[in-house]
């Protein structure tokens, strides 16, 4: 199944109008196509769909694990559909010039072109709020999931964490999933390109 797939069925199953209001938007947007990193995480097309899938996955997993949290599917898209949301129309394909195997060749790859200058996770719950209405908890949880990296300062995370379970679930699904992507994905696609 691709993620494209999976993101339809997920889309399905969900019957908030909040949801949809999102879902529209995407569809408006090159969501489907774009990276989710320029050089890092997912950077490559359709990377950005690809990861939002995964993280509401893995933010299921990390569930499973704290039964105890009551997390609605619909929350669990919100977070996972909005924490990038920043970077929708964000990314722009360029060529660069690259030494390879003591040659220079022109390989594609991605700029940045960054509209709103709110910094990544501010620029998402911009985004995010300009759709649908955002609780506290949501909101905290985009603008923290870069955990201890956060924009904001280190203890704005552990702080958090010790009051509102999203943060916890979301830092650690995103992390799961870019991760796991740099370590097994993003190396094959890199030598499959030459890099």
């Amino acid at each position: 199944m691709t993620h494209k797939e999976m993101y339809n069925k997920i889309i399905e199953s969900m019957t908030d109008s909040r949801i949809q209001t999102i879902h529209n938007w995407l569809t408006v947007t090159d969501f489907f196509t774009a990276p989710a990193s320029h050089a890092y995480h997912h950077s490559y097309e359709g990377g950005l769909l690809e990861h939002c899938v995964e993280v509401f996955k893995y933010i299921a997993d990390v569930n499973k694990l704290y039964p105890e949290i009551n997390l609605t599917n619909e929350n669990r898209f919100i977070l996972a559909f909005g924490h990038d949301m920043s970077k929708i129309n964000y990314y722009t394909k360029e060529f660069k010039n690259k030494k390879i195997h003591g040659e220079w060749k022109s390989i594609e790859s991605y700029g940045v072109d960054d509209k709103l200058r709110l910094g990544h996770e501010v620029g998402s719950i911009h985004l995010l709020k300009k759709l649908i209405d955002v609780d506290v908890q949501i909101e905290r949880a985009i603008l923290l999931h870069h955990g201890a990296f956060n924009q904001l300062n280190i203890n704005a995370f552990s702080e958090s964490c010790a009051v509102d379970d999203y943060t916890f679930m979301l830092h650690t699904a995103d992390m799961i999933s870019t991760k796991r992507n740099e370590r097994f994905k993003l190396p094959k696609i890199r030598e499959a390109r030459g890099w």
